[in-house]
């Protein structure tokens, strides 16, 4: 009697056991784990936060990427992994990958896991369309790339398409104005829709870059990028470049150092170390001889630009105090009209000019008119 017992409880535990081993394998609990993997060396070098994690977080990070380029809704992953480390490596991918536009608004997270649980946006029928959609974008942009060495030349070209063909928005959670997508294709995004569209042209062009999450001195929630330029990396703000005044700022935020950019950026919640900017060789007005270090230098500036023919300047300054000198000698004092007349040897009746400043940024923009 205790034997049969014992072998007909052997038999239903067998059963209930099998019953448990089917069911959970029907959704994948219980499938052998993949085998680790990693982007690929191309993949790697243009993915500067991806470099930084763990080879465990690593492995995860490919395996949603792969995962999600299937639009696969489960991603099992090689390892178990506490939620915290999921949290971060899947909040870096959702930014830094803009190719991944049609990924939902939120993500399921446990506090161990052995896969994830992938939402995305309602519209899945229309996914593959809109990709080609921003393939075919993409593939137009680089084409016309210009046929440099010089990694300037290349950032140069990517920040102007986007300011020239994207119309900043804000609100409509539900629309793509947050992604690559919403920037490239329906050219409407906000700051982060502007980053991940450069973050994914800089990547096709083979730069290396990554997107920043911060607060302005308005204390607005703001994105942004890095970028490493000719073995230097610098900041960039191509939506705070996209004004609706052509001849302003166009180029103010666009490869500065952290001096310039401290003062109305400030990192914050990113799930990588961001990068120091100490170099100035490839900031805009450097570059193009438009940096004063003084009053003296900023004359001189003004002056080749009226010798060459030109009816305005853009100046930046690295200082305050010449920003303050140049601006009380040569516009308060108006002795911009005397320099104007003297190089262009002027004989108008009505000499006018107007200026457009950004003291925290310490910017000058004069333009001259004659009648």
């Amino acid at each position: 009697m205790n034997k049969g017992s014992k072998i007909l409880t052997v038999l239903i535990c067998g059963v209930l056991i099998g019953g448990s081993v089917y069911r959970l394998r029907s959704v994948g609990f219980l499938k052998k784990p993949p085998k680790p993997q990693y982007l690929t060396e191309s993949e790697a070098a243009v993915r500067p936060a991806y470099r930084q994690l763990s080879e465990r977080e690593q492995t995860v990070y490919e395996a949603l990427m792969r995962g999600i380029s299937e639009k696969s809704e489960n991603i099992q992953f090689p390892y178990e992994i506490s939620g915290d480390e999921y949290t971060k490596v899947y909040c870096l991918f959702e930014k830094q990958e803009g190719e991944a536009f049609y990924l939902g608004s939120s993500y399921f997270v446990s506090d161990k896991m052995r896969r994830a649980h992938i939402e995305y946006r309602d519209d899945t029928d229309t996914f593959a369309e809109k990709e080609a959609a921003l393939s075919n974008v993409e593939k137009e942009v680089i084409s016309g790339l210009p046929d440099s060495e010089d990694d300037y030349d290349k950032v140069l070209y990517i920040h102007d398409y986007i300011v020239k063909n994207c119309e900043y928005v804000t609100g409509e959670e539900a629309s793509y104005n947050s992604t690559a997508y919403g920037c490239l294709v329906d050219h409407k995004a906000n700051c982060e829709g502007y980053s991940k569209a450069f973050g994914l042209l800089a990547a096709d062009a083979g730069l290396e870059s990554v997107l920043v999450l911060g607060r302005t001195d308005k204390d607005e929630n703001h994105a942004w990028n890095q970028v490493k330029v000719n073995g230097e990396w610098y900041n960039i703000d191509v939506t705070w470049d996209d004004t609706d005044d052509d001849g302003m700022d166009r180029k103010l935020n666009f490869l500065c150092d952290d001096d310039m950019f401290g003062k109305n950026h400030y990192p914050r919640d990113n799930n990588f170390d961001i990068y120091e900017c100490k170099a100035l060789a490839a900031n805009y007005y450097v570059r193009n001889g438009r940096w004063a270090e003084t009053e003296e230098e900023a004359e001189e500036i003004l002056r080749n630009a009226l010798r060459d023919g030109g009816t305005g300047v853009e100046l930046v300054f690295s200082n305050q105090k010449a920003y303050r000198k140049f601006k009380e000698f040569f516009i308060e004092n108006e002795y911009i009209f005397r320099a104007y007349i003297e190089e262009r040897n002027s004989e108008a009746a009505k000499i006018s000019a107007a200026y457009t400043e950004n003291e925290a940024a310490r910017y000058l923009k004069i333009d001259f008119s004659e009648s």
